[in-house]
């Protein structure tokens, strides 16, 4: 008991030191270097600022903290579920949780920080105006912990234990790049402060002349912006599917193939469904299908031998053959189920860069690919393939014309 209760205390120590040593620096550098410099007619409009980037510093710091913890991550690893109910059972039953926030507000409470002052107390730094502050800053420091351990437990599920990124020195790596960027940018907002500060005038000037028909005007316009694009592209992966089965039954009844009812034909449209959508029986076997959907033409599609898949969100800048990536996430997916039959993946609609993992290198795939236990296709390249009674052994060069 004393033992385990030690070991609590131990390793809370650690983690304490690991978060708050970054976030009492980055508080400090707040409250004597930027905040020190700035007029008191433009500290009160940027209070808020620097409340927000600190609460953001806090979030960032503890989010590396939680995610190098070995023992959380083979916990969350090994649990029989690696689901999001599991992870908050994790996080709301940790005592790191609990520590590491109630000791954060503790700090909030004896360091007297005027900006949040001004944003909580209305500029009261009293203890009891300060302790009101902590009250306020303790259950916004446990939201920011949970959803902390959510992110983590996504890594930990996507990296899995890969030694190398959860060594120590990718620990202090990622550390001192949150904590310099925080301060950098501190040091950065106290210059564009000024010139921007003049702007609240202009802001409230176009605030008053907008009539409530011109601002209706303008949420209809980011409201089209938001949505017509995906229904757009909804409209056309329904379409591409409609003229898909057509062919298909039209092989099919001139083949003399027996085709299955098409189970979900459209729900991979939205997201991905567990089994097969459906069979085709030729004379000499029967061929289990799946239909899969590229997201967006131009976003890359990558299969792994293991039956999942991930979509390459990429940000670009320059021309093609010179362009440096700015941004990039991946968005997984999976599409293996079980079958007796040969598995036939079906890609529609296909997006234009297709490519599969094997062994750790990726390639370039085309019809008729074999990509562990499945066949790729696009659409119309399955089509052809049944027609020439070729689906064992079809291939194509250019997959993108039968999108």
């Amino acid at each position: 008991m004393y033992g385990k209760t030690f070991g609590y205390i131990r390793k809370g120590a650690a983690m304490l030191l690991n978060i708050l040593f970054p976030m009492l620096t980055a508080v400090v550098h707040f409250q004597f270097i930027i905040f020190g410099r700035l007029t008191e007619a433009s500290a009160r409009d940027l209070c808020w600022v620097i409340a927000a980037v600190s609460f953001f510093a806090y979030y960032s710091l503890f989010k590396q903290g939680v995610k190098y913890d070995t023992d959380l991550r083979d916990r969350y690893l090994d649990a029989e579920n690696q689901n999001l109910f599991t992870a908050l059972k994790m996080a709301f039953t940790s005592p790191y949780l609990w520590i590491v926030s109630a000791v954060t507000a503790l700090e909030f409470f004896l360091i007297k920080i005027s900006a949040f002052a001004v944003v909580f107390n209305n500029g009261a730094a009293t203890a009891l105006a300060r302790l009101k502050i902590a009250g306020i800053c303790l259950p916004l420091f446990v939201v920011l912990g949970v959803i902390a351990f959510l992110t983590a437990s996504r890594d930990w599920k996507k990296d899995g234990r890969d030694s190398k990124k959860y060594s120590n020195a990718a620990y202090y790596e990622q550390m001192a790049i949150a904590v310099g960027a925080y301060l950098i940018g501190g040091v950065v907002l106290v210059y564009l402060f000024p010139y921007f500060s003049g702007l609240t005038g202009i802001f409230k000037g176009l605030a008053d002349a907008i009539t409530l028909n011109g601002l209706l005007t303008i949420l209809s316009v980011i409201a089209a912006l938001i949505i017509v694009p995906p229904v757009i592209r909804s409209v056309r992966g329904l379409l591409k599917r409609k003229s898909f089965f057509k062919q298909l039954e039209r092989v099919c009844r001139e083949k003399g193939y027996t085709l299955s009812e098409i189970k979900v034909p459209y729900k991979s449209l939205f997201q991905p469904y567990a089994g097969e959508s459906f069979t085709v029986q030729t004379d000499k076997k029967t061929y289990s299908c799946k239909l899969i959907c590229g997201m967006k033409k131009r976003i890359p599609m990558v299969l792994y031998e293991d039956g999942t898949g991930e979509y390459i969100h990429a940000f670009h800048i320059g021309k093609k053959g010179a362009q440096i990536e700015i941004f990039r996430y991946v968005k997984k997916f999976s599409f293996a189920y079980e079958s007796a039959s040969d598995k036939i993946l079906i890609v529609l609609p296909v997006p234009k860069f297709m490519q599969m993992n094997k062994a750790g290198k990726i390639f370039d795939m085309d019809n008729g690919e074999v990509i562990g236990q499945y066949r790729m296709y696009a659409g119309t390249g399955f089509i052809n393939a049944l027609d020439r009674e070729c689906v064992d052994g079809a291939k194509n060069k250019n997959i993108y014309k039968y999108i």
